[in-house]
């Protein structure tokens, strides 16, 4: 009913307005004041006539709607009072026609997430890519569309090289098997030691052209200054700019050995340098080496990957598309999409809609190096090409944090450029960073918080609550209970934040049983079907196919409306790309049951009104479990 209402509004309303007026907002009035309010205001400012005026040219719309009992003005609203029967069904039609959030024109859509790289295993911040990435892929596909969900692997380059020299100086032949260790833990681990390792180095070079300059300037307040400053700056931009100044005065001949200190302080590791040529250059060890320690990686990835619901139509790896694009590149130069300086070095020039560099100039970015190597550009424009041929897609979603916005922003202009047709449904489904309440996650520091780690914690948590509840429990059922606990307790908290806002997850009210959690959200679902199951019991079976004559209290009312709306806050979801509103949705349902919950009896009442509570208490459990799958999570029937 709600959608077919909605429809109508739409049509009617955009056939008198000439298009002006999109639709007309239906909503939830206060409390008393009716089950339905429909916001005539923007038709009446547009006809230039009062409200009831306005309403009389489009009220037809309710010649089809069955069970309305009266139909009032409340200032710019039409309120209108339904029978609690028709509001029932209204509730039990949304709920149970999933086709009817399908919208008119289904697409193919890609949406490519997590994207991790092989030097260390997932953290927080991948989680978050996860949740985010999955469930708009589960929106999208509520909604009618064909989804294909892939992943672009980052399986080569420095930081790969990075693990692997760490493996050579400190692995001592060890295997993730001989250590008891999960591939992906065992490489994050070699990754560490090379860090600290690199850490110490130039910390020691640091040190020793900090003592060179302090002899060679002593008493020079400037260069002091600069020195405090490239020590002790919390921002990477002083420091860099502190130690350019210092090359600039240690530059001539009389800086002799504090200038090539300062440039050995900041250059990249020769070793590193060396295993990254040996890569490019198909030696055979360095190969050897990288597909081992990669296929450690992968095996961890997909245990990980396995526990949290995770899955790919495609994986796509950086090593095997790395190359990728340098034919559309060569088109673009033919083409004057692109431009080539003296260095041979090729740029693609922003709109003028994008501004100007703080030199006047239009911004640019390089889509490829004058020795004809590639940037991670020319990768990603022959990857979205590819992608688009492959899956015949008609959108491109990409999740990734917000500190990619400038690259993503290039990418999408040069595609315009290039005039594909999908080009224009290119999507950069930017998020916000996630910190911890003590402050952000760092991987070189080994102090970054592991996904599998933190799942493990939070169930062990979860489970201490189950031990003590119900101590008869068996532990395998313990266990199974907690680890559904703990992946809704995460996947809730990461779904609920707003995606473009940086989040801080807090474990402990993520986990929390009341208030606005995913474990809040399973207790009520359990709540329910332990309803359900007592009914069961006592003979009670949800009144169905009959005219409902006893519910409608305030309680059972504001379930219905929750229901009711329901499938528009998945709508809503979908076409923004915000699981958030699920979530919220999914909380304020919650809430709602447990009010009815608490002020009404359902299986001690009389047999004909249980059986019709029971009819709402099952259509609020089918909500909930549908809602809760949207966002990854599995539901329990007992806690």
């Amino acid at each position: 009913m709600l959608n077919k209402l909605q429809e109508a509004l739409n049509e009617r309303v955009l056939a008198i307005s000439d298009g002006e007026v999109k639709g007309l907002q239906l909503s939830v009035p206060p409390q008393g004041k009716g089950d339905l309010a429909i916001s005539v205001g923007p038709l009446a400012s547009y006809l230039k006539t009062d409200p009831a005026s306005a309403w009389s040219e489009i009220d037809s719309v309710l010649d089809d709607v069955t069970g309305i009992e009266s139909v009032e003005f409340v200032g710019q609203f039409v309120n209108i009072h339904f029978a609690a029967d028709a509001l029932f069904q209204a509730a039990s039609e949304s709920i149970r026609d999933p086709t009817s959030l399908h919208v008119q024109s289904p697409q193919r859509i890609m949406v490519e997430y997590l994207s991790p790289n092989t030097n260390k295993p997932l953290h927080l911040g991948h989680l978050r890519n996860g949740v985010l990435g999955t469930s708009v892929a589960e929106l999208l596909a509520a909604v009618g569309h064909t989804v294909i969900k892939s992943e672009l692997i980052n399986d080569r380059g420095e930081h790969i090289c990075k693990s692997m020299l760490g493996y050579q100086h400190h692995g001592n032949g060890a295997t993730p098997e001989s250590r008891k260790m999960k591939g992906d833990h065992f490489v994050g681990e070699m990754y560490v030691h090379y860090s600290e390792d690199d850490r110490k180095w130039r910390n020691s070079v640091r040190e020793a052209a900090d003592q060179e300059l302090r002899r060679m300037f002593s008493g020079d307040e400037r260069v002091l200054s600069l020195l405090d400053r490239w020590n002790e700056s919390e921002k990477a931009s002083e420091r860099q700019d502190a130690l350019r100044q210092l090359l600039s005065l240690t530059a001539d001949e009389s800086g002799g050995k504090a200038y090539e200190l300062l440039q050995q302080s900041s250059a990249s590791d020769p070793d590193l340098q060396s295993m990254l040529k040996r890569w490019e250059e198909g030696d055979e060890e360095v190969l050897e080496l990288w597909r081992t320690m990669n296929d450690w990686v992968y095996q961890g990835f997909d245990e990980t990957n396995s526990r949290f619901g995770f899955t790919f139509d495609k994986v796509y790896l950086e090593s095997e598309l790395y190359t990728l694009g340098k034919d559309h590149v060569e088109e673009g130069l033919e083409r004057g999409i692109f431009s080539q300086n003296e260095s041979g070095d090729v740029y693609f020039q922003m709109p003028a809609s994008f501004g100007k560099s703080p030199s006047g100039e239009p911004f640019r970015r390089k889509v490829l190096n004058g020795n004809g190597t590639s940037v991670y550009l020319t990768q990603d424009i022959g990857t979205a090409v590819l992608k688009a041929q492959e899956f015949d897609l008609d959108q491109s979603i990409y999740v990734v944090g917000d500190e990619q916005n400038d690259h993503f922003q290039a990418l999408f202009e040069i595609l315009k450029a290039f005039e594909y047709p999908w080009s224009g449904n290119c999507f950069h489904m930017s998020y916000g960073m996630v910190e911890l309440p003590t402050g952000k996650m760092k991987s070189r520091e080994g102090t970054v918080v592991d996904a599998d780690d933190l799942a493990d914690e939070m169930a062990g948590q979860a489970a201490e609550v189950i031990q003590a509840r119900e101590p008869e429990v068996p532990k395998d059922e313990v266990s199974a209970r907690a680890e559904v606990i703990a992946q809704a307790a995460i996947k809730f908290y990461l779904a609920r934040a707003v995606r473009t806002a940086k989040m801080v997850f807090d474990p402990a009210k993520s986990l929390s049983f009341e208030g606005d959690s995913g474990p809040y959200c399973l207790y009520t679902y359990a709540r329910a079907k332990s309803l359900l199951a007592r009914g069961a019991e006592a003979g009670l079976v949800p009144a169905e196919g009959r005219p409902f004559g006893l519910i409608g209290n305030d309680d059972e009312r504001a379930c219905l409306y929750e229901l009711m709306f329901f499938p528009q806050k998945v709508r809503a979801a979908a076409q923004n790309l915000a699981p958030h509103i699920v979530a919220e949705g999914l909380i304020s349902l919650a809430a709602a049951f447990n009010r009815f919950y608490r002020n009404n009896r359902v299986v001690d009442e009389e047999p004909e009104l249980a059986c019709e509570r029971l009819a709402l208490v099952s259509l609020t459990a089918e909500a909930l479990d549908r809602g809760l799958s949207l966002l990854g999570i599995k539901t329990l029937e007992k806690m």
